[in-house]
């Protein structure tokens, strides 16, 4: 539709008057330079070269019909003044493109009867009014890449074109008559693209037959009501526009809120499968009015007739299972279907962390058990003892240097710090002493670990909507300052060792004995450290063991720290408040503490003590440190039916199973009066009685806990020394009865505050 001739560039004499080159349609100069510009007959095209700055009235004069009038790249062309194509004997195109034009006059096109104007590429801000008119035969305005930000109603005026060109300017709005001069008997074309078009006025096209409307790249915020009705478009380009881009979005918002959000929840309505609906159950988690622990506990309860239910974590089927014996086929007897965790970091996105024995997956998990499980055997808990004694007797010490009298500590606090120590000392060969000293960096990247704060909720909230988009972009669970801290630490102690023969009874060392193919596993040894100790399977002890990596011994060694430095403290504190309000127990404690304390304290003398394991054992199942456990099925897994009105349940690969233990160690069915606080329930001739699987604190099959040993014998050495010198009694801070904080974890509200009284 546009008509451009190639631009001959033709040399041109230097003389007194205006540069211009007329030719023919050969191409044949036909005049050249002359004060005015005038025509002659035949001329073909007019090619104006010199440099004005205004274009004057007087120096066009053509009489003689030509078809084009050209000024390019005239850099200096400032302004045209009013009246210089008035009458104008150009019969097909004028082009005026690459200058500084800022305004085209009132009264510049007038009368001309061409079929294209062309002014794209200058630097008009607008057109006056009546700046265009009267161009009877024009069918093209080219007006792109310009700055233009409005014109008037009146700028073109009958001058019905049909092809109009307003593509890369300023404009902010579209007015109601703006188009009003546009032919209405033939389908026209518009462009509009990338301007700043926030509003389109329906009337602007009321009168206008569309053939072509392109909106693309603007601002434009909704199509008004019945912009459509009566027009007939055949092409409408919106896409890229601000409109469309919002739309876009938002379906797309509303797209993944359905699919990701709504359909997942009809998982198990869809399997017939009795669910707990999450919006009525754990709603009252997510709003802060019911921690995550009591609303486990209420959804067993309320459900006594049903061996299992469907809920959800996050958007994952989880089937909760009530059934002992179910929970026994699945974490032991067929094993084999659930093998993994529901993990919260991955090698994606931790590529150290995610290393850990807890997040390991299949094969690799199988391996990485194999090569740990003899560290955590009884002979070694028994090598580790002399450095858990000595922080606790550390400890201890640091206590009865805090005056006379009875002196309010935070249990939570205190106890962390202790754990600090113990991992510190136990896992990387380094002594803190926390409570002498709590800036050191091991307790401060404990409590950046463990510290809760609105961001880290928020990103552990999205890694369980979203844990693809978190492997994705490898976003990590732990700022990457921490990881890179404890691998500094792991391969120094690993140099220093190596270089200077050194040998601790610790992790590191452990490890170090694995790499070099030396730790083998030992016999079932009976005198375990108590009856909460989980039996190691036999279940991968016969795989290739790993390459043993400085990467993976940073790996066992943080989780090992992260585990310990809040769940071992938390049971602690949660046992001082139990000793502290049943002080019958405290009293039995100790006199079973003072008749071993008379010789030197060892090993043995811990495992000797049934009560101390009585009450450890009680306070386990008040407290769990995972109060559920999760496996994921590997690959399908039938529930044959076991009662009447149940069917035939297909657990299918990729579904979460979870294990409500805090709810099976306060059901009645299992242990009366699951409230009090009753270490005799697990007396020699108490515990024999307890059913298997009701009472899985550190977990139940091959991926159990593999430091339940190395917990407990933590917690007794602690409650030894402890005891030993000290009464716990109760402070005003003390809250009587304990209460839980609305959170995920298992946390007391406003802390455990105990006084410590020195024995006499």
């Amino acid at each position: 539709m546009t008509c451009f001739v190639t631009l001959l560039l033709l040399s041109t004499l230097l003389v007194e008057g205006v540069k211009y080159t007329i030719t023919k349609t050969g191409g044949e100069t036909i005049r050249q330079n002359a004060k005015k510009i005038t025509s002659v007959r035949g001329a073909k095209k007019i090619v104006i070269e010199d440099e004005f700055e205004v274009f004057e009235k007087n120096v066009l004069e053509i009489t003689e019909k030509t078809p084009i009038f050209l000024m390019d790249q005239n850099y200096s062309l400032r302004k045209i003044k009013s009246g210089v194509f008035l009458n104008q004997e150009i019969t097909e195109t004028v082009v005026i493109t690459n200058s500084q034009l800022k305004v085209v006059e009132s009264g510049t096109f007038v009368n001309l009867k061409i079929f294209e104007l062309v002014l794209k590429q200058n630097q008009i801000t607008h057109l006056e009014k009546q700046a265009i008119v009267g161009l009877v035969n024009l069918e093209v305005i080219n007006l792109a890449n310009n700055h233009i930000v409005e014109f008037f109603d009146d700028s073109i005026v009958s001058s019905p074109a049909v092809f109009l060109d307003l593509a890369f300017n300023r404009l902010k709005k579209l007015g109601p008559n703006w188009f009003s001069f546009m032919n209405s008997e033939k389908a026209v074309t518009i462009l509009l693209d990338n301007n700043r078009i926030g509003e389109i006025h329906i009337l602007s096209f009321e009168d206008v037959m569309l053939d072509t409307l392109n909106l693309r790249r603007n601002k434009i915020g909704e199509l008004p009501i019945g912009f459509f009705r009566g027009e007939s478009i055949s092409q409408l380009f919106i896409f890229h526009s601000t409109m469309l881009a919002v739309l876009l979005l938002v379906f797309v918002f509303l797209a993944v809120i359905y699919f990701k959000l709504v359909v997942p929840f009809f998982y198990w309505q869809k399997r017939d499968i009795f669910y707990v609906k999450p919006w009525t159950r754990f709603r009252k988690v997510f709003l802060g009015k019911e921690s995550f622990a009591e609303a486990v506990r209420a959804a067993y309860d309320e459900h006594p007739d049903k061996r299992y239910y469907g809920s959800y974590q996050f958007l994952q089927p989880s089937l909760f299972v009530r059934d002992l014996d179910l929970i026994k086929a699945i974490t032991v007897k067929d094993f084999e279907h659930f093998t993994d965790h529901s993990a919260f970091t991955s090698e994606k996105t931790d590529p150290i962390l995610g290393l850990n024995l807890f997040s390991l997956k299949g094969q690799k998990w199988r391996e990485m058990r194999s090569t740990l499980s003899p560290a955590f055997t009884g002979s070694k808990m028994r090598a580790m003892f002399t450095l858990i004694a000595q922080t606790a007797e550390s400890f201890t010490q640091y206590l009865l240097g805090l005056g006379q009298g009875v002196v309010e500590v935070e249990m939570k606090d205190t106890c962390t710090k202790f754990t600090n120590d113990v991992i510190a000392n136990c896992a990387f060969g380094i002594e803190c002493n926390s409570l002498l000293n709590p800036e050191n960096e091991f307790y401060k990247m404990g409590t950046m670990v463990s510290k809760p704060s609105p961001w880290r909720l928020f990103k552990s909230l999205l890694y369980g909507f979203f844990p693809k988009i978190f492997e994705f972009f490898r976003i990590p669970a732990l700022p990457p300052t921490i990881s890179d801290f404890f691998l500094r630490i792991i391969k120094d102690a690993i140099i220093v060792r190596e270089q200077q023969g050194i040998v601790r009874p610790d992790m590191i060392h452990l490890l170090l004995e694995a790499r070099k193919g030396r730790l083998k596993h030992d016999k079932i040894e009976s005198n375990e450290p108590g009856f909460a100790t989980v039996q190691e399977s036999t279940i991968g002890q016969n795989e290739k063991s790993l390459q043993i990596t400085d990467e993976l011994i940073t790996a066992q060694a943080l989780v090992f720290f992260i585990a310990g430095f809040t769940t071992s403290s938390s049971l602690m504190s949660f046992l001082a408040y139990e000793l502290v309000v049943n002080p019958e127990i405290q009293k039995k404690m100790q006199k079973e503490i003072d008749a071993f304390l008379d010789r030197e304290f060892s090993y043995e003398q811990v495992l000797q003590m049934k009560y101390l394991d009585q009450v450890v054992s009680e306070a386990l199942r008040k407290y769990p440190p995972g109060y559920v456990l999760n496996r994921i099925c590997v690959k399908d897994y039938v529930i044959k039916p076991k009662q009447e009105g149940e069917k035939v349940a297909v657990i299918e690969k990729g579904c979460l199973v979870a294990i409500p233990v805090i709810a099976l160690h306060y059901s009645p069915e299992f242990f009366p009066d699951p409230e009090k606080f009753n270490p005799e329930r697990f007396s020699d001739e108490n515990k024999g009685k307890i059913l298997p699987g009701s009472y899985i604190p550190f977990g139940l099959g091959p991926r159990n806990c593999i430091g339940s040993r190395f917990a407990l014998l933590e917690i007794k050495v602690l409650l030894v020394k402890l005891l030993a010198k000290f009464d716990l009694v109760p402070v005003d801070k003390t809250v009587i009865p304990l209460k839980f904080a609305k959170t995920l974890g298992l946390d007391a509200k406003g802390g455990i505050w105990v006084g410590l009284k020195k024995r006499t």
